[in-house]
Parts: C-alpha cells; sequence; structure tokens
C-alpha cells in the first residue's frame, strides 16, 4: 500500500484544497491538474487519478530538481515503452524532511503515519503557545472541556495531552489548526465532503477572539519556496488520514462515514494514464484527455 493511498480515498473537493496549497509554488502546471481534475470527474476509469497526480506533484516539490531528473533517468532506462521526465522522492523522504523543517522529533525507521503526527503534534502546540490563557479556555469550551473539569487552567501541555489521547476531539482540534492555516494559505477552509456536521461546525466556529497563527506562518515563509508548499501540503494530507481512520473506527457519529463523493483507489489502468501527466509533452495530453492505449 502506498503511503499515498490517503488522496485517492479523498474526495475531488477535499483534493482542491491540497492543489490550491500546491498552486502556491511558480513550478505547479495548472493547466494539467484542471486536466487530471476534469477526466476525474467525468470518467470514472479514471476517478482516483487527480489525487495520484497531486501526490507525484508533491513529490517533485519536494525533492532536488537534479535528483528528480537522475531518477527519471534511471525510471527511463528501467522502463521499455516510456521517456520519465522526473521523478520526486519517495513521500515518506518528504515527510521526513518536513519534519526536519519544523523540528518535530521523529525515527526515520517509523512509519509515515507516526511521523505526520509528531509533525501534526508539532504545530499545533506551536499554534496553543501562542494563545492567551482566555483563548486556550474558550478553545477547550469549543472542544466541549472546561476548566472545570480538568479541575486547573487550560494549559497548551493540558490541550496537547487531549490531543494525544486521540478520538473526537483530538481530529476536532487538528481540524481546527489546519482550516485555519488553509485560510492563512489560500485565503478559504477545509472541504469535508466525508462529513457534513463537521463541515457545519467548522463554518461557524471562528476560534477564539484575536487568534492568529503568526508564528507558524512565518516559519513557514521563511522556510523557502518549496517547504511553503511542502510544509502545509503534509500537514494536510496528516490531517485527511487522520479523518480517515476517524470515520473507519464510526467516530463522531453517521456523519463521519464515506460518502458518494469519495474516491475508489487508482487502477493500473489510470495510473499509466496520470503517469503520461509527468512526462514530455505533459500538457498536450491532458488537454486532449487521451487515454493510454
Amino acid at each position: 500500500m502506498s503511503d499515498l493511498d490517503v488522496l485517492q480515498k479523498a474526495s475531488v473537493e477535499e483534493l482542491d484544497v491540497l492543489r490550491d496549497i500546491l498552486a502556491k509554488k511558480a513550478s505547479f502546471d495548472d493547466e494539467a491538474a484542471n486536466g487530471v481534475r476534469d477526466l476525474a470527474i467525468s470518467d470514472e476509469n479514471y476517478a482516483s487519478g487527480y489525487g495520484f497526480w497531486l501526490g507525484q506533484e508533491l513529490r517533485l516539490m519536494g525533492g532536488n530538481t537534479f535528483a528528480n531528473a537522475g531518477r527519471g533517468l534511471r525510471a527511463t532506462l528501467a522502463s521499455s515503452d516510456a521517456i520519465v521526465a522526473a521523478v520526486g522522492p519517495e513521500y515518506h523522504e518528504v515527510v521526513c524532511d518536513v519534519a526536519t523543517k519544523l523540528k518535530a522529533p521523529f525515527n526515520k525507521a517509523h512509519p509515515v503515519e507516526r511521523i505526520e503526527r509528531n509533525i501534526l503534534e508539532t504545530v499545533i502546540e506551536q499554534v496553543l503557545a501562542e494563545l492567551s490563557p482566555e483563548q486556550r479556555e474558550e478553545l477547550a469550551e469549543q472542544l466541549g472541556v472546561s476548566g472545570e473539569a480538568l479541575s486547573g487552567p487550560v494549559t497548551t501541555a493540558v490541550l496537547i495531552i487531549i490531543w494525544r489521547t486521540g478520538g473526537f476531539a483530538s481530529y476536532k482540534l487538528t481540524l481546527i489548526v489546519v482550516n485555519w492555516l488553509a485560510k492563512a494559505l489560500i485565503g478559504r477552509g477545509l472541504s469535508l465532503a466525508a462529513n457534513a456536521a463537521l463541515v457545519k461546525w467548522l463554518a461557524v466556529f471562528t476560534g477564539p477572539a484575536g487568534w492568529t497563527i503568526t508564528g507558524l506562518w512565518a516559519a513557514i515563509d521563511l522556510a523557502g519556496p518549496a517547504y511553503k508548499a511542502t510544509i502545509p501540503s503534509v500537514v494536510y494530507i496528516a490531517m485527511l488520514r487522520m479523518g480517515q481512520a476517524q470515520g473507519d473506527q464510526g467516530g463522531g457519529g453517521d456523519d463521519t462515514q464515506p460518502d458518494q463523493g469519495v474516491l475508489p483507489a487508482v487502477t493500473e489502468r489510470q495510473r499509466t494514464f496520470v503517469d503520461a501527466t509527468h512526462l514530455g509533452d505533459r500538457r498536450q495530453r491532458v488537454r486532449a484527455g487521451r487515454r493510454p492505449a
């Protein structure tokens, strides 16, 4: 199973958020993205190709240009019928790179899911640290936890403990932070097709009064052009994976169950087509909607 299968299980609306994050990098091929997205919607044979394509774009952004070209050359030499322009590093490597940049503790030997959780915790802890005691109290109330229930003040450490315990409150706290990150980066919040109740909740949730994520945003902004795409993308994918696991476990009631907008797993046939968009003459292939022979 691929570490990026999470994208092939996501809805088109959820993937659009990732697409807008990746589009912040100048090298992003918006025309090709439109072609793959349109094909995924119009032809069920390529339904999960949109997520697969975005995953490959993220990998390319997470790699060095020359190293990507070298991997592409090796892939070309190993193939009898394809010329591969470039291949990005494995997603696991991209995630480790992001963890290093954010100073999140991790072990390279650990699976992607575990490293992603360390990244999420680091990001959430940094955001919570910017809140005043009053703002943390307000946030705890939004999560359904009061200072009285905790028998003491709502500190950053207390909220992190709540997050570490898992469950729906942990997922909601993750959503709050990632939703604000998305608003700061792409000017709009999250789209969660698989959970209508949470969409309504996020729509009315304004966060603690005067809440900003200036510290986190500054860290991303100073990280460089590639990291401005890879850091929020990895955080967003980690949130998607967490949400899918929450749905699989039946957390949060019936509203967490996937609806008809969730896309099936990628097939070898569509993988071949989507791979073609990363070869030479990529735009022409996607515009024409040409399928592999």
